[in-house]
This record gives C-alpha cells, structure tokens and sequence, in this order.
C-alpha cells in the first residue's frame, strides 16, 4: 500500500533482547552480563550469533522490499552485554570493550541483511548512550560497520540555563538546541571514520511536556537542522508514538531537509509564513 506512493517501510525493533525467565534454562549458552531486570542475551555464543543473523535474514528474505530496518542497540531494555552496564559479568564478552561488543552485535544483525540481499538500511539506534563515557562512544563508532546507519539523540544529556538554573535536557528537547556534546562525541568520530550518522530529534514537541502536541517554534528547528548539517548528519528522525502532530513545525523539518543553510533563519521562516499569510507573513515572522 505504501509503495504506491513511494513511501518506505520500515521494521521497528529492541533486539536481542534479553532472555526471560522461562528461556534462561533452556539456552544457557546464550546467559550473558547481569542486567537490571534479567540477563543479557551474548551476541558472542555459537547460538545467540546465528540467532542475531538467522532471524534477520528470514525477515528480510520473506519482505525483500522493506525500507529498512531500525534497530535500538543499546537501551531501553536488556539486550546485548554492551548493553547491560556490567559487560565485565559475561565470560565471553568481558575480554572485550564495550563499544566493540556493540559494533560486533550490530554486525551480527547486518550480516543477516546481507545474506538476505537486502537493499534496505539498517539503522542503529543508541538510545541510552546518555549513560555511556564519551570515549566508549567514539570507541564504538570508530568500530562499527561501515555499512550501518548510526542514530543518536541529538540533544540528550546536554544543559541549558532556564529561569536562572541549571538543567539537563534529557531525550528530546526544544529549548535546548543542541547539539550535546554526547552527540558531538559520536558525530565527530563518525566525520573522522566516514561512518553515517542520523540525529533523533522530536520536532513538533518536547519531553520538556511531553503533553503538549504541538509548540510552534519553527526558528528552533532551523538552528536544530544547522548544527545537524555542521556534523555531517545524513538523515533525522523527526518523532516517535507522539511528536507527529501536522503542521508547521514538519513543514519547517521537511523543508529544512533540503535547506543548504546559506540563506538566513529569517529569510527561511518568511519563506515558509509567506504561503499561508502573504503581506501580513513579515508581521508574523
């Protein structure tokens, strides 16, 4: 139905994830590092490998034509020991760094895209790298396959001055616009190591009050999508279940995906008032 109009699909996934209570006695190779709710599942056993590889390569032999494939490697829940916080707790993967056991699960999971043939990409999202030293993330961008799509939050972990205190932005903020020098980290190594990076922003609303479906700051958005550019980014993702709310501010993001940035913030934000407001768009500006 969507290839009709030329829109892709994608395939949304926390993978591997950690192995519950009723699979821990029938996969005990698979037991990896402690995490806060049940153990990890080892990308490094003989099992979980060809799980990570074999489940990937069905999905995309049976839907060949799926967009792509979007991944969060490391955060909200257990997956991975690279994930877990206590990678030193698993026999197979404490010989190893974190970032490279995230990049070798990442690889894993590619590898059954490959084997599948597939044309897609395959985006991984590390969500929870708010937690992670800066050196561990450029460790595992520097590590990482050349043939995935890196995602970071853009303006996670950063500060900003509100009402004279100090305060941490953490997912996706507004006020705040970024980017934080946790993607910075990231961004920076991928430039050095020509490895792809994608920006996870929320264009419409913040997680300052998640509540609120719609703040019409597009201006934000502009300095958003210019230190974005400024980083080499390639591709944002503009919302998750809420964020999505039509209107300006994705009109704003959908042509600030094209913008080459050398005309002026005002010089955009007149260009996109101008449609729906002609002689009175320089007042609303």
């Amino acid at each position: 139905k969507c290839a009709k109009y030329g829109v892709k699909v994608y395939v949304f996934a926390v993978e591997p994830w950690g192995l519950t209570a009723e699979l821990r006695p029938k996969y005990p190779d698979i037991l990896g590092s402690k995490g806060y709710d049940r153990p990890a599942f080892c990308t490094r056993s003989d099992q979980g490998r060809e799980y990570c590889i074999e489940s990937i390569e069905r999905l995309f032999t049976m839907v060949p034509d799926l967009g792509g494939y979007l991944n969060i490697t490391a955060g909200e829940r257990v997956t991975n020991c690279a994930s877990a916080g206590n990678i030193h707790t698993c026999p197979k993967c404490s010989k190893y760094s974190r970032g490279e056991t995230l990049a070798y699960t990442v690889d894993l999971i590619r590898e059954g895209m490959r084997r599948a043939g597939a044309k897609g990409e395959f985006i991984s999202w590390t969500y929870a790298h708010r937690i992670t030293p800066h050196e561990e993330i450029k460790d595992y961008v520097r590590k990482a396959p050349a043939d995935v799509m890196l995602m970071e939050n853009f303006e996670d972990a950063g500060y900003t001055e509100q009402l004279g205190k100090t305060r941490q932005a953490i997912d996706y903020w507004l006020s705040y616009v970024g980017p934080s020098q946790m993607f910075k980290a990231a961004a920076q190594t991928a430039v050095e190591t020509g490895k792809t990076m994608f920006a996870k922003m929320q264009v419409c609303c913040s997680h300052e009050l998640a509540t609120v479906p719609y703040i019409p700051a597009p201006g934000i958005i502009f300095d958003k999508f210019a230190g974005a550019r400024a980083y080499g980014v390639e591709g944002v993702m503009e919302c998750w279940y809420f964020g999505n709310y039509p209107g300006l501010m994705n009109e704003a993001a959908g042509a600030l995906a094209w913008e080459d940035f050398s005309s002026s913030e005002e010089e955009f934000l007149l260009s996109l008032a101008q449609p729906h407001w002609g002689k009175y768009a320089p007042t609303v500006v």
